[in-house]
């Protein structure tokens, strides 16, 4: 089998010739790993499998965020920090990779300020230059293609209060719900684009999710789960599946989600990672819901 055939056949519940193997790493952990081994490559150390990842190219806006910051006020020892375009600013933190957030809608109060507020230009024609050549490529070399949409944290639900702040966008959905919807919103158009345009370019995996959940159990109600979060990723997903009906769609979230598994299999989705043994079962998810995900 080739590399993409031997994925496919795993995820499509068949017997693939070896089991697909990947992984990625913290700074720290790379930089352990290359003290430790002397290596450089981690796949190749650790015989991981060669995916094809694709995504949008990046942005050529320049647009001033210091205005959305003035209410953080920065530790005495940092001077500068990073602002991705989405706005939210990364501070570094006093503990390995850890940084904080700096959210540039918390201190947002109206509508009027959420429509005049500069999402990232996700559609643009520009960032999706080279991407179909990019697919065809990597499936001449027989590798599978796996299509990362431009998101900031995750796909919906991180995206939203990593910019609003997560009490903030917590209160949003109780309080402010027409806040919340138009934020939500926005962010299910420009993921409901890059999903259509990555399945149309032929990607075999489409990667989404949110951490919804801690060890602990869900991070939110599964009712407020299902109101705000599933129709929006149904509609995404839905329209990977218009342009490309058996792309595989995988799931993540972090700690115990069991009580919404049987809704994300419902809205199409076929992966969910990662199944964490000391708050889920992995066997016991293999037993319930391994006919319709792969693990």
């Amino acid at each position: 089998m080739t590399p993409r055939e031997n994925l496919l056949a795993c995820l499509n519940h068949k017997t693939p010739q070896w089991v697909p193997r990947s992984g990625s790493f913290t700074p720290y952990q790379i930089r352990q790993f290359k003290e430790r081994t002397g290596e450089s490559d981690i796949a190749a150390y650790f015989g991981m499998d060669n995916l094809g990842g694709i995504g949008l190219g990046p942005t050529r806006r320049r647009v001033d965020f210091s205005s959305y910051h003035k209410y953080y006020v920065l530790p005495d020892h940092i001077s500068e920090y990073r602002i991705d375009e989405w706005g939210v600013g990364w501070v570094p933190g006093s503990l390995l990779h850890f940084e904080d957030m700096i959210h540039p809608m918390h201190s947002l109060d109206s509508l009027a300020e959420f429509e005049a507020y500069p999402y990232p230009d996700l559609d643009a024609a520009y960032r999706l230059d080279g991407v179909r050549e990019r697919v065809r490529e990597l499936h001449d070399l027989q590798l599978p293609v796996i299509a990362y949409p431009l998101q900031l944290g995750g796909t919906i639900f991180e995206s939203a209060w990593y910019m609003r702040g997560l009490e903030n966008l917590l209160t949003d959905m109780l309080c402010n719900t027409q806040i919340a919807a138009y934020h939500l919103d926005r962010l299910t158009q420009m993921a409901i684009s890059n999903a259509a345009f990555l399945a149309e370019c032929g990607s075999d995996v489409f990667i989404s999710g949110d951490d919804i959940a801690t060890q602990r159990g869900m991070m939110i109600s599964p009712e407020m789960w299902r109101e705000w979060l599933k129709p929006r990723l149904a509609s995404i997903y839905e329209a990977a599946r218009s342009k490309k009906p058996d792309i595989q769609i995988w799931y993540h979230s972090d700690g115990d989600c069991r009580e919404v598994i049987p809704d994300l299999i419902e809205i199409g989705v076929t992966i969910l990672n990662p199944v964490q043994p000391e708050c889920m079962d992995p066997a016991w998810v293999k037993r319930e819901y391994g006919r319709d995900l792969a693990l």
